[in-house]
């Protein structure tokens, strides 16, 4: 499949659907430096999909063993890790079977909404974040770490506005309410749920109910 007709068939779907197992990264092959490779990717928009081929176009690359080259509508697309020759064409049949088996952002295995940790309107809401950034940002190794470094600064705004609670600065005195901790804790559960969704290789909300369930034994079990 060209580049072209890649970015085609990706403007015709939502932008918001989740692709289970997609593509990211996009950079020149090794197979065929002149052609172009996208790294596979699970749990990703189209809209982040569309983002990653539109910026491959017209966008020059270097080879595995050195050159420039540029890639146009019609360059051939493959499926491929960054210096890997794998074989893996993205064909017009793998982009249908990408395409054809996403689901909206609250998947269908969140229907059991009575065990949910958090709701399905919740998760919409962190799918539609994830979503956004993945179209600002695409999903590339960077960007996961950048949204994981993201909730490690969210945590040291909670201890900076709890230590704020205590009036541990003589000088400024109580700066801050539990409220304000509150706040700041809500903050890091939107990170670490934008951070889950967009590292996860299976539904997250699968992935927190098990932790916790986990968590819940190991405390009933020192309760014993």
């Amino acid at each position: 499949m060209q580049l072209g007709e890649l970015i085609a068939a990706l403007e015709a779907k939502d932008p918001n659907l989740i692709v289970q197992a997609g593509f990211t990264n996009p950079h020149s092959y090794r197979g065929y430096y002149e052609d172009l490779a996208f790294e596979p990717a699970h749990n990703v928009t189209v809209g982040a999909m569309l983002a990653d081929a539109r910026s491959a176009l017209g966008a020059t690359y270097q080879g595995w063993k050195g050159g420039d080259f540029t890639m146009r509508e019609s360059t051939d697309c493959w499926l491929s890790e960054e210096g890997v020759s794998s074989g893996d064409t993205i064909s017009v049949l793998l982009v249908k079977m990408m395409l054809d088996s996403a689901t909206a952002p609250v998947a269908a295995s969140l229907a059991r909404q009575g065990d949910a940790l958090i709701s399905p309107d919740q998760w919409s809401t962190i799918y539609g974040l994830v979503g956004w950034l993945d179209r600002q940002n695409g999903r590339d190794n960077h960007e996961i770490t950048m949204r994981l470094l993201k909730l490690v600064e969210e945590a040291g705004e909670v201890a900076q506005a709890y230590i704020g609670t205590q009036g541990q600065n003589p000088r400024k005195g109580v700066t801050h309410s539990r409220a304000d901790v509150a706040d700041e804790l809500c903050d890091v559960i939107i990170t670490a749920a934008v951070a889950l969704v967009s590292i996860a290789d299976s539904n997250p909300d699968d992935i927190l109910n098990a932790k916790l369930a986990k968590v819940a034994a190991r405390a009933k079990a020192v309760d014993a």
